[in-house]
């Protein structure tokens, strides 16, 4: 009876924890949209400041597991938090802030002000970013030195920058002053694309390793080798029990 009671609790942890495998973390429905969206954004003002080295941003799959885990290592160092999606109330303060921060002769204020606070609206436009992940998350943060609240329905973090000293350029066209490895993707750099190996070469390639095919064959990871393994191990569970009772 002991032996049975055992293989129960056994079999009852190992479902708790294929369930707890197969919870969902909230994530964003259509992040190519989204994606889309601030790059539009970024681009926009890009053209309106003469930004010539604003970059296109990409998805950074870690930096949303960061936000997804509330993680903020690394904060001001190799990432900025941005807080997006707010209430008609906190978009109005945004823009607001966006105009109050534009032109050249406001950039030293601006880089000076990144150092110790989050920028509203500004962060979407930090030039030197060129990573983003965000997730659903409701936050309400209080405006410095007022008893205004601004609320927001995600939360991102960008890299690399960490400070916004980026703001600090020289005025050019959009994309003309693109770092190396990247290019002008009207008026953001974006990096550059390698191009794909032609089905020739692919064709030449197989033709002269014939063992390239089963090579690959032999490194393709399957699925079926976890469930496969937790099969067997309660299968032995099952028999040591079963004999243990005989027994």
């Amino acid at each position: 009876m002991k032996a049975l009671i055992v293989l129960i609790g056994i079999l009852a942890s190992i479902n708790l924890q294929s369930n707890a495998i197969k919870m969902e973390v909230p994530s964003i429905a259509n992040k190519e949209e989204y994606l889309k969206g601030i790059n539009d954004i970024r681009r926009a003002y890009a053209k309106k400041a003469k930004i010539p080295n604003m970059y296109k941003l990409i998805w950074d799959d870690f930096l949303e597991t960061k936000t997804q885990m509330d993680d903020h290592s690394g904060e001001g160092e190799t990432m900025r938090i941005n807080r997006r999606d707010g209430d008609p109330a906190t978009t109005k303060r945004m823009q607001k802030q966006i105009k109050r921060y534009f032109g050249p002769n406001r950039r030293s204020k601006l880089i000076s002000k990144y150092k110790g606070h989050h920028m509203t609206g500004l962060e979407d436009l930090t030039p030197g970013q060129q990573r983003i992940g965000c997730s659903p998350k409701k936050t309400q943060i209080r405006v410095a030195n007022k008893t205004e609240m601004l609320n927001f329905d995600t939360l991102c973090f960008m890299g690399p920058e960490g400070t916004g000293n980026s703001w600090n350029m020289e005025l050019g066209a959009p994309g003309s002053a693109c770092a190396q490895g990247f290019e002008n993707d009207d008026g953001l750099c974006s990096p550059i694309q390698k191009a794909p190996e032609s089905s020739r070469e692919s064709s030449r390639l197989e033709s002269t390793d014939p063992n390239l095919a089963e090579t690959q064959k032999s490194n393709i990871p399957t699925d079926n080798v976890s469930n496969g393994i937790q099969i067997w191990s309660i299968f032995v569970i099952i028999s040591l029990m079963i004999f243990g009772i005989k027994n």
